[in-house]
């Protein structure tokens, strides 16, 4: 139970800013995980979780390894794309998230690239549908999109 609580630890500090103990606990209750506060605590001690302060002033919570950077507006930025949260496994299509309200610019890149590999894209709030043409693998749908979302090779 640890193990994964402190991934969705891991995973809720780097998509989201979260500024207290309480919003923490209250997302991990969100995903089904009751945590005491003391218990949150050492767990963020163990992953050396500490608070770093945004452009306006607010602090959140930020991982060490942690490579996000906060824009001039105060959005998250992750490597070099801003907004790009992570990709998730879908099969032949690929599902990438985002921070809210990234995924329009992250979409018109990705088409911008003309890639005979991508059939389309689908824009939600925070995510990003990528559908490959007919025939076309996973692995050279990412292929494709890499010169647009460059974290997809890591």
């Amino acid at each position: 139970m640890r193990p994964q609580r402190l991934h969705t630890i891991r995973r809720l500090i780097l998509r989201r800013e979260l500024h207290t103990q309480q919003e923490l606990q209250d997302a991990l209750r969100a995903e089904g995980i009751s945590v005491s506060q003391c218990t949150l605590s050492r767990d963020l001690e163990l992953l050396r979780v500490e608070k770093v302060a945004t452009p306006s002033g607010k602090k959140i919570y930020a991982l060490p390894d942690d490579d996000r950077t906060l824009s001039p507006h105060g959005g998250i930025t992750i490597g070099h794309t801003p907004g790009f949260l992570g990709l998730m496994e879908t099969g032949e299509t690929l599902l990438l998230t985002t921070a809210i309200g990234y995924a329009q610019r992250i979409a018109l890149d990705i088409d911008n690239l003309h890639s005979p590999e991508v059939a389309g894209t689908v824009i939600g709030n925070s995510c990003v549908l990528v559908i490959g043409c007919k025939g076309i693998s996973r692995e050279n749908l990412i292929r494709a999109i890499t010169p647009a979302v460059p974290e997809l090779f890591r």
